[in-house]
C-alpha cells in the first residue's frame, strides 16, 4: 500500500510512512492534522481489527485501543470535534451503539444515547437527473406541515 497527501501550497502530492492496516476495509477520519484508520491487519493468516493514528509532525502511526464494540458496516464522522465511530446500517435492527475517541486519556467511550451527538442523522448523496423528480419532492414537501426544530449540534 502506498499513502500520499496532496499539499495545496506546492501543488504536489506528498510521500509518508505505510500504516499496517489491511487495506480492503478501511474507514478514515481527520481531526486536528492527525489521520485515524480503522480497518484491521495481517497476523497470522488471519484478519484482526486494527486502529492507527498518524502523526504528521513525526511521520509515525501510532496503533490506537480496539473498538468497544464490532461493527458490521462501520462508518466514522467527526462531530464538533470529536471522532465518532458507529454503525452505518442501523435499520437492520442491529442495536451496537456509537462510541467516540478522547485523545486526552486514548480511550473509546459509548456515546449515550441522550447525548446531542447522537442525534447525528447520516445522508447519502446521489445526483437527481430528471428534473420532475426534484418538481415531485418539492411539492410533496410544501404540502406537508412540518415542524422543524434547530439541530443542538448547530
Amino acid at each position: 500500500m502506498m499513502v500520499q497527501v496532496y499539499d495545496p501550497a506546492s501543488d504536489k502530492w506528498l510521500s509518508f510512512s505505510v500504516p499496517s492496516i489491511f487495506k480492503p476495509e478501511i474507514t478514515e477520519i481527520e481531526r486536528r492534522g492527525h489521520l485515524y484508520l480503522i480497518g484491521y491487519k495481517l497476523s497470522l493468516l488471519q484478519l484482526i481489527p486494527c486502529l492507527e493514528e498518524y502523526d504528521s509532525m513525526v511521520d509515525i502511526w501510532i496503533p490506537m485501543p480496539y473498538l468497544l464494540f464490532i461493527y458490521r458496516i462501520k462508518k466514522a464522522v467527526v462531530v464538533k470535534d470529536v471522532p465518532i465511530v458507529h454503525e452505518e446500517n442501523r435499520r437492520s435492527g442491529e442495536c451496537t451503539p456509537p462510541v467516540y475517541w478522547v485523545p486526552e486519556n486514548r480511550t473509546w467511550h459509548i456515546l449515550q444515547e441522550s447525548s446531542p451527538l447522537c442525534m447525528i442523522h447520516m445522508s447519502k448523496i446521489c445526483t437527481i437527473t430528471d428534473p420532475n423528480v426534484v418538481k415531485v419532492i418539492v411539492k410533496r414537501n410544501r404540502q406537508q406541515s412540518r415542524g422543524y426544530v434547530k439541530s443542538p449540534l448547530a
